[in-house]
C-alpha cells in the first residue's frame, strides 16, 4: 500500500526450501512492482553474508533492507525518499515505530521526541542508542554512494551487528532520525532483542 509512485520490491531468499516462493508466489504474479530472486551459496551462510550480497549488488541509489518483523505504513517510503533525496550529506534516514505488540497494532511508540535526531558519526548513533532515544530499526533508507563499500560485521555485534553497522555509516555522511512514525516494530516475547 505505499504511495511511493517508483517503488521497486525485490524478494530476496535465501532460505532452503520453497516455503517463502509458495507463500507469495500469488502477490509476485499480480504485482508488477514485486519481483523474486532466489538466492545461492553467496547468501547461504546467514543473514550477514545475505545483506552484503545485498549491499554490494545493490543498484539503487536510495534503497531498504527491509525486515520480516516489521509493517511499513503507506507512506514510510515516499517519506523518508522525500527527506533523503533533499539532503544531500546524510548517508541514511530512518524513522520511529508504534509498537505492535504479540499481533496488536498500538500508537505506543519506540521513542518520545518531537525533534529529529541528526547522528553525525559513530559516537553520536551509539549516545542516541544508549539514552533510549533512538532505536536500530531496520527501517533506514540508505544512499549508495555514501556507503558503498560498506558492509556488516558479525564480530561487531552479532546477529546484531546491523547497529554496528549504523554507527560506522554514520561516519560517511551522518544519519538522520525522524521522530514521526511510519512504521510498526512487532514485540513478541520469543523476540530475544526483549533481553
Amino acid at each position: 500500500r505505499q504511495n511511493f509512485p517508483n517503488l521497486k520490491i525485490v524478494i530476496s531468499d535465501n532460505s532452503d526450501n520453497e516455503d517463502t516462493l509458495s507463500l507469495l508466489k500469488n502477490i509476485i504474479n499480480n504485482d508488477a512492482r514485486i519481483s523474486y530472486i532466489r538466492r545461492g551459496e553467496e547468501c547461504s551462510s546467514g543473514l550477514v553474508a545475505h545483506f552484503n550480497y545485498i549491499l554490494a549488488t545493490n543498484t539503487s541509489e536510495y534503497f531498504m533492507l527491509f525486515h520480516d518483523d516489521d509493517e511499513m505504513l503507506p507512506n514510510m517510503v515516499s517519506v523518508l525518499y522525500e527527506y533523503l533525496s533533499t539532503h544531500d550529506s546524510f548517508s541514511a534516514v530512518g524513522c520511529n515505530a508504534y509498537f505492535n505488540i504479540n499481533g496488536k497494532n498500538t500508537k505506543k511508540k519506540m521513542f518520545i521526541s518531537k525533534n529529529i535526531q541528526i547522528m553525525e558519526d559513530s559516537e553520536s548513533v551509539v549516545k542516541q542508542y544508549a539514552m533510549g532515544n533512538t532505536a536500530p530499526f531496520p527501517s533506514f533508507m540508505y544512499r549508495k554512494s555514501k556507503i558503498i563499500g560498506s558492509k556488516m560485521d558479525w564480530l561487531k555485534g552479532g546477529k546484531y551487528c546491523d547497529c554496528s553497522f549504523i554507527s560506522t555509516i554514520a561516519n560517511k555522511g551522518g544519519v538522520v532520525y525522524l521522530p514521526q512514525c511510519y512504521m510498526y516494530y512487532f514485540i513478541s516475547p520469543s523476540q530475544d532483542s526483549q533481553h
